[in-house]
C-alpha cells in the first residue's frame, strides 16, 4: 500500500511538473501586474502558451509589456505592445513588436483593466513575428558585446 501511495505521488508531482515546465516571463509595470493578477493572466491558447515560451527560453528572452487601460469618450479602452528583453541584461528590441487594442462600450476602469489583459493575451497569441523579434534582440546582445570589446 505504501509503495501504492509512493508511486502515486510520484506521478502526480510528475504531471505538475509537465504543466509548469515552461512559464512566460515579463516586465511591466505594478499596475499592469495588478491588473494581470486580477483578470486571469495569461490565457490564450495552450499550443500558442507552450510554442511562445520555448522560444523565449531557448533565446534566454522575456516579454517585456507596454499597455494602458483608460475610460476615454464613455468607452472603455486597453491596449498593448509585447516586445523581447535580454532575460539578464535589459537589452532589448522593439522590432517586430505585437500590439493590440481592445475597446468596450460599458465605460469603468475595472473593465477598461480587464480588456488591457485581454489586448495583453491577443498581443501574444497573434505574434507572427516572435522569430523575428528574437532574431533582431540577438543582433542588439552582438552590438553590445562588440562596444565593450573595444
Amino acid at each position: 500500500m505504501k509503495a501504492k501511495l509512493c508511486v502515486m505521488a510520484a506521478l502526480s508531482m510528475a504531471a505538475l511538473s509537465v504543466n509548469a515546465e515552461c512559464r512566460i516571463t515579463s516586465v511591466r509595470g505594478d499596475d499592469i501586474a495588478a491588473a494581470f493578477k486580477r483578470h486571469g493572466g495569461w490565457k490564450f491558447s495552450e499550443q500558442k502558451y507552450n510554442s511562445l515560451c520555448a522560444k523565449l527560453n531557448r533565446a534566454k528572452a522575456r516579454i517585456q509589456i507596454n499597455a494602458m487601460a483608460t475610460v476615454l469618450a464613455n468607452q472603455s479602452i486597453g491596449w498593448a505592445t509585447l516586445s523581447v528583453i535580454d532575460f539578464d541584461t535589459g537589452i532589448a528590441t522593439g522590432d517586430f513588436a505585437s500590439m493590440n487594442t481592445q475597446v468596450n462600450t460599458y465605460a469603468s476602469q475595472d473593465k477598461a483593466n480587464e480588456i488591457m489583459v485581454d489586448a495583453i493575451n491577443a498581443a501574444a497569441e497573434n505574434w507572427d513575428g516572435i522569430d523575428s523579434a528574437l532574431a533582431s534582440l540577438e543582433a542588439e546582445r552582438k552590438k553590445v558585446r562588440n562596444t565593450q570589446r573595444k
